[in-house]
């Protein structure tokens, strides 16, 4: 009998301790932040990939920030 009272506490006590990194509103407003974000480093890294180099790690280092290794 107490070790239904103790997994029913453990899952409550779970839920409520989780509930705040879920929230609705938080999702809502954070999302279009990281649009934004990304948009704004894609314009960088399309500037940066149109400006020469000499250093050859430069152009590594743009194809590692661009997801080509």
């Amino acid at each position: 009998m107490h070790a239904q009272y103790i997994v029913l506490l453990s899952t409550i006590s779970g839920i409520l301790a989780i509930y705040p990194y879920f929230d609705t509103q938080d999702f809502i407003y954070n999302v279009p932040k990281v649009f934004r974000i990304s948009i704004t480093l894609d314009k960088l890294l399309e500037y940066y990939e149109k400006k020469p180099s000499k250093d050859p790690e430069w152009y590594i280092s743009l194809g590692i920030a661009r997801g080509n290794p």
